[in-house]
């Protein structure tokens, strides 16, 4: 589960088991400033993958701030860091997710890093060498291995 989001935690039964569920805010928008997010309310009204495209070209900060503080499911987080990967300089935010409780989302990552890892950003290749080997999912062991192989 994401630490900083600011989901409500509810629990579930799930085969006789009580099973804790991050269930997302109605509006992960309300951490962006409010221009910024009254022009993205005007044209999508929830996170798609084509305002993530838009944010990375012509908002980037924005793209960044969302992922960090804005409260998305994790199949809407993953297409964000796979976009955020274009944009210099995130790799700080997509490293932070590969310690996300979701397998979706810490795949995400690494495809975003893809990007940085070939604009040959330090310590990146570290850290997916050390995900394709110890991440538990083998889903995202692969994705890492795959990035890594030329």
């Amino acid at each position: 589960m994401r630490s900083q989001g600011r989901g409500v935690t509810r629990v579930v039964g799930l085969n006789d088991r009580k099973v804790e569920v991050r269930v997302p805010v109605d509006d992960p928008f309300s951490v962006l400033p409010e221009n910024v997010r009254a022009e993205l309310k005007s044209r999508w009204r929830r996170p798609c993958e084509d305002l993530f495209s838009y944010l990375a070209e012509r908002h980037p900060d924005t793209l960044l701030l969302l992922i960090e503080k804005g409260d998305m499911a994790p199949a809407d987080l993953t297409y964000a860091a796979e976009l955020a990967g274009r944009i210099v300089g995130s790799q700080g935010v997509l490293l932070r997710l590969l310690a996300d409780g979701s397998p979706v989302v810490r795949e995400g990552a690494i495809y975003g890093l893809a990007e940085r890892l070939a604009g040959g950003v330090s310590g990146v290749r570290e850290k997916l060498l050390r995900v394709a080997s110890r991440d538990p999912s083998p889903a995202v062991r692969a994705a890492a291995a795959a990035v890594l192989t030329p």
